[in-house]
């Protein structure tokens, strides 16, 4: 049949074990039998396999009482068609009923920018492989120096080769540059929103927000902006962009440093299993309720620790796992909770591991985390941020933490004492012969480091800092220079909600571009014509000199 069954979706491959839930029932009822832990022990395998090729399983239960699989078990891998999408390195997008994957076009000069983007990522990552390739061959583990195969390109001769074509090809320096009204493009209008999710709709406020967008837009190299504000809504306009994508316009790389609450993660050996079930038991209902990102995930922790009643007074948790979790101390933060840089260890939340797999999980079977409610710093609070590369490390990123200033609101604040007040309360030399080196099999708690929503990287705190630090992430070359690049392009005050956006047609705009070219060229032929029969051979070459400095004019 054509027709996706009730509460699937278009877009997954499904892997449907008929009455395997009912058999997984019954066998938790006796789950100390031997039969009960031969099938325990082959299923968990199964589970593992599927897991570490992109499924995610699942009861049948989850879905419609409809769609006549509520005994059964389900095994789900969603857009499995994105490794065939990103190897095209092109900007595919799919809507609706996900069965086509569309890519928009606009004109040659965005297209030949797109090539130059791709042929240019290529590039990096043939660099990123020389260098894994010789980290490889000196390094002290025999077994490491066949990870790797040696590159089959010379990058030298390769990046030659790619600046001769970008020479010829063009890129985005020779492209001239038209307003919105001749060359068409996009008008993208946004609304802002504080960290508490607020409408920012204060004048001056909003005075801020603006001024932010126009210098991280013009840092990220989309020039000839024009930005306005309508009532509490900002609209930017960008001209000979339509085939940009607006949230990679006007994107902030929103970065903060938040301590992982260890006491509910997989290295608590007391509480590692109702944690990885509980977890395992949000991310199913996101998964299968399309509501992976983090508000949502958040949303559905929320109700599955307090109960459909969502109230923190009458308590009564959806699952064994969340009860056992809730009375061991475990408290998740509302979302309209304030978040600040204060030290809180009472409140917690769900954050999420970047990737769309299991290896890039820190090894476990779902991408969920818990770590506090506030945080410890701000990328906005960084300052001297460059990255630098160890063949030990690869690439890595370093950076400075501000010290005392006045914030927007008159408040002093000092991010480095408030980074070392986290830090030096979960660092491994605090935590010896505490209770808390228990939570983390006896190193230090890690800190996540939260990069637009994702864990980029998770490093354990083996000493406090305060002043400078690192992040390590197994980065590439391209992520690691965008990571530095959208950093110091400045995190923004707000949060940028789009609203709309809208491709502006250049159908006018060509018609008087049209004109124009046609008036230019009838007055020089009319200048030419006055000189040569005015001053005859002499006004020839005056004439012949004219069209070579226009032709350079042009040409630069």
């Amino acid at each position: 049949s054509n027709q996706t069954p009730v509460s699937m979706r278009a877009n997954s491959i499904y892997v449907i074990a008929k009455g395997l839930d009912k058999i997984l029932q019954k066998y938790q009822s006796y789950e100390n039998t031997e039969d009960a832990k031969i099938f325990f022990k082959d299923f968990n395998k199964l589970k593992s396999i599927l897991t570490q090729n992109g499924y995610l399983g699942f009861p049948g239960s989850l879905l419609s009482k409809t769609s006549g699989f509520s005994n059964a078990f389900i095994f789900e891998k969603d857009d499995y068609y994105q490794t065939i999408l990103k190897a095209t390195r092109e900007n595919f997008e799919v809507h609706g009923s996900k069965k086509y994957a569309t890519l928009e076009f606009s004109n040659l000069g965005q297209r030949v920018i797109t090539l130059n983007k791709i042929e240019t990522s290529i590039q990096e990552d043939l660099l990123k492989w020389k260098d894994d390739y010789n980290a490889s061959q000196i390094s002290l583990d025999p077994s490491v120096k066949y990870d790797y195969a040696p590159p089959t390109k010379n990058p030298l001769f390769s990046n030659l080769y790619l600046s001769f074509k970008k020479y010829f090809r063009g890129d985005e320096r020779k492209i001239l540059n038209w307003g919105l009204d001749l060359s068409g493009g996009k008008t993208v209008q946004i609304e802002l929103r504080d960290q508490s999710n607020h409408l920012v709709k204060d004048e001056a406020a909003l005075k801020q927000g603006v001024n932010e967008l126009y210098n991280r837009v013009n840092k990220m190299g989309v020039s000839e902006v024009n930005i306005r504000t309508i009532d509490s809504n900002i609209v930017l306009d960008f001209p000979s962009a339509q085939a940009l994508s607006a949230k990679e316009l006007i994107k902030a790389s929103s970065m903060s440093f938040q301590i992982v609450n260890e006491k509910y993660s997989l290295n608590n050996p007391n509480l590692s299993e109702h944690v990885n079930k509980f977890l395992q038991e949000v991310y199913n209902e996101a998964v299968v309720t399309n509501k992976k990102d983090i508000k949502g995930i958040n949303a559905i922790a929320f109700r599955h620790l307090y109960g459909k009643s969502l109230s923190t007074e009458a308590v009564e948790p959806i699952s064994e796992s969340a009860k056992i979790l809730y009375e061991n101390g475990l408290r998740i933060a509302s979302s309209d909770s304030e978040i600040t840089s204060a030290f809180n260890d009472t409140l917690s939340k769900i954050s999420m591991f970047k990737g769309s797999d299991a290896s890039s999980w820190n090894g476990q079977t779902n991408p969920l985390l818990i770590v506090f409610n506030n945080y410890a710093l701000e990328g906005s609070n960084l300052a001297n941020i460059r990255s630098s590369y160890d063949p030990a490390q690869g690439n890595f990123l370093t950076f400075e933490v501000k010290g005392s200033y006045t914030n927007k609101e008159g408040v002093k604040v000092n991010p480095r004492e408030e980074v070392h007040t986290w830090t030096s309360q979960f660092s491994k030399d605090k935590i010896a012969g505490t209770p808390l080196e228990n939570f983390s099999k006896g190193q230090g708690w890690r800190m996540a480091v939260i990069l637009n929503d994702y864990i980029i990287s998770a490093p354990t705190l083996h000493v406090d800092f305060k002043d400078s630090a690192q992040i390590t992430g197994s980065f590439s070359l391209r992520e690691v220079n965008q990571l530095v690049a959208d950093l110091k392009a400045g995190s923004l005050s707000f949060t940028p909600h789009i609203l709309s956006e809208k491709n502006v047609s250049a159908e006018l705009g060509s018609k008087e571009r049209v004109k124009g070219i046609v008036a230019t060229f009838a007055a020089l032929a009319l200048v030419i014509m006055a000189m040569v029969y005015y001053y005859k051979f002499a006004g020839l070459v005056a004439s012949i000199a004219v069209i070579f400095n226009l032709l350079i004019m042009w040409a630069t």
